[in-house]
């Protein structure tokens, strides 16, 4: 192989690799983001199985904004309400609530899931092609 096609294999890797790794960043945030969102939907859930059972209906703190939190009585704590998207909110039971986060638990986790399988294809994917440029490197040394 010349030095020129060995030349031109080196600059198509480090394209493919940066690519890749721009996917990776990519992805790596979107797990981020979606990782956070459980977090909330299982604060959410808690919350609300919390009121059920009968805790926190004398008193609660409501958070306002910058860790600032108002201490505050339920008036009515048998029902949310809770939104349902594209800028729609709906007053459901506790229980109605409760089965409708789960359902979007599940579906932000299969997500979840899907993104770290491909995070992990993509990291394979990098392995590949810097073991490849470490082979070229020793080739031209």
């Amino acid at each position: 192989m010349s030095k020129e096609d060995q030349e031109k294999i080196v600059q198509r890797l480090i394209f493919e690799y940066n690519w890749y790794k721009s996917q990776a960043d990519t992805l790596q945030r979107e797990i981020n983001v979606l990782t956070s969102y459980v977090e909330q939907l299982t604060l959410t859930m808690t919350t609300i199985d919390n009121i059920r059972k009968g805790e926190g209906r004398e008193e609660i703190l409501i958070p306002v904004g910058s860790r600032t939190f108002i201490k505050a009585k339920l008036i009515d704590p048998e029902k949310v309400i809770i939104h349902l998207g594209a800028d729609v909110a709906a007053e459901k039971t506790l229980e109605d609530a409760q089965k409708l986060l789960e359902e979007r638990l599940g579906e932000v986790q299969e997500v979840l899931s899907e993104r770290r399988r491909l995070l992990d294809q993509i990291v394979a994917k990098l392995g590949e092609i810097q073991n490849r440029l470490n082979q070229l490197s020793q080739k031209t040394k």
